[in-house]
């Protein structure tokens, strides 16, 4: 699946949480009648889409005429990339033109209708059309204050997801370049004993971890650079869980690392980052990649064998006393 959709979805499920956290939505679940149990939320979904489409003008330069029919037209021109569950309703889309009929109320009770037959009768919806009519005003206040919120938030969101320079990709990570939002986790992991035994450095002040990104985001834009720490995040919810590097080892061949929160140890995400870097390096013209580890880490030790990575030799750490252990892959 492309990047770009990938961060689509991610922009979704974050539109998702927000909204059913939002107190204003959980207000307009309150207006309900309570017999709709926990499918009130599916409802109010229905009354808020209908208030935008009422009022697309208010919101929108293009009408809601014109982006119905560039919706469709884009889903045409990615037919290969839909699961075959849209496919099979993409024509009752086009033929019923499902966007703009949630405009009306007759639309919006063809809506309730089919949802209530696919639930077969048990979510009541056909009969929430008269808690529409019951609570119009006020719902659609609930709905004007709270979008005005989830367009703000959308904002951010996109600006969080989209303009993030992403490096590589796995199956379950997207591997981007560091950003100061991404401090908290960042420090989390900095000043955990448990990550940190095996490194030089030791545990790390918060004053020290804002120093350290700031350094790391700024070799970014350095000619020639050869330091890069990268996050590694969730493709699922957009989460940082660690770091992964490529940084100079000597004139012509890097160095890798890559580091986790404790939290999300043990589930196999060490080795998953390490061999799209070795991909990564190969498309890059990489010829070797190299890996200096403490013999005692057997976690990073075991990736690393696993991953391909041949051990060199060793040596003793001036600054900690524990052996250095040195390992080499051809690419």
């Amino acid at each position: 699946m492309p990047i770009a959709i990938q961060k689509g979805i991610m922009l979704h499920r974050k539109i998702d949480s927000f909204t059913d956290a939002h107190p204003i939505v959980r207000q307009s679940k309150r207006r309900l009648h309570e017999q709709y149990g926990h499918f009130d939320g599916i409802i109010i979904d229905v009354f808020y889409d209908h208030f935008l489409a009422k009022n697309w003008n208010q919101f929108a330069t293009t009408s809601l005429t014109q982006t119905e029919q560039d919706f469709l037209k884009l889903m045409d021109a990615n037919l290969g990339l839909l699961p075959q569950s849209v496919k099979d309703i993409l024509p009752y889309m086009k033929q019923q033109l499902w966007l703009s009929s949630y405009a009306t109320k007759e639309g919006i009770q063809k809506v309730l209708n089919g949802i209530n037959k696919r639930t077969k009768g048990k979510s009541k919806m056909d009969l929430a059309i008269a808690d529409l009519e019951l609570h119009y005003t006020k719902l659609e206040d609930d709905f004007n204050l709270f979008f005005a919120d989830l367009r703000q938030y959308c904002k951010e969101s996109i600006e969080e997801i989209f303009m993030d320079k992403t490096m590589y990709e796995t199956e379950r990570l997207l591997i981007r370049e560091l950003k100061t939002s991404d401090i908290n986790p960042f420090h989390e992991m900095h000043s955990n004993k448990n990550v940190m035994i095996y490194t030089d450095s030791g545990i790390k002040t918060y004053e020290e971890d804002v120093l350290n990104l700031t350094y790391c985001i700024s070799c970014y834009s350095k000619k020639d650079n050869r330091f890069n720490i990268w996050a590694v995040v969730k493709k699922e919810n957009n989460t940082f869980i660690g770091t992964v590097a490529l940084i100079e080892y000597d004139k012509n061949n890097d160095e890798v690392g890559f580091r986790f929160l404790e939290k999300y140890w043990n589930n196999g995400y060490g080795f998953e980052v390490l061999i799209g870097l070795i991909e990564y390096a190969k498309q890059n013209n990489h010829k070797e990649l190299f890996a200096e580890v403490y013999a005692k880490n057997i976690g990073s030790v075991t990736i690393l064998k696993k991953a391909g990575f041949k051990y060199v030799s060793e040596s003793i750490c001036n600054r900690t006393n524990l052996v250095d252990c040195l390992f080499v892959i051809k690419l």
